[in-house]
């Protein structure tokens, strides 16, 4: 009995995966692109509904846009230099 799994087999499939994987390290972009409040009341409506009645939500209102490393830090998804950090009423 055999397999079926020649050399060439074996390579396409590997070559076929690494793209795959590469594909998908490219659509995800830039992890320092700020994604917005917004953006989280997709999944989070009640969440994001209680929180831009707080003070970071009318701060928020004043951003340029613009990702400065200081703010994302805390204001970011995932920016932290030690790795992602939840704070609550902070937004995404």
């Amino acid at each position: 009995m055999t397999s079926g799994l020649t050399a060439p087999r074996v390579v396409a499939a590997l070559t076929v995966l690494v793209a795959v994987i590469a594909a998908g390290t490219v659509a995800s972009g830039n992890k320092r692109d700020w994604t917005g409040s917004a953006a989280c009341g997709s999944c989070h409506a009640p969440q994001l509904a209680a929180w831009k009645l707080t003070a970071h939500a009318t701060t928020a209102k004043r951003f340029s846009g613009k990702a400065d490393t200081k703010c994302l830090a805390c204001h970011g998804t995932g920016e932290a230099p030690a790795g992602p950090a939840i704070a609550i009423e902070v937004g995404c």
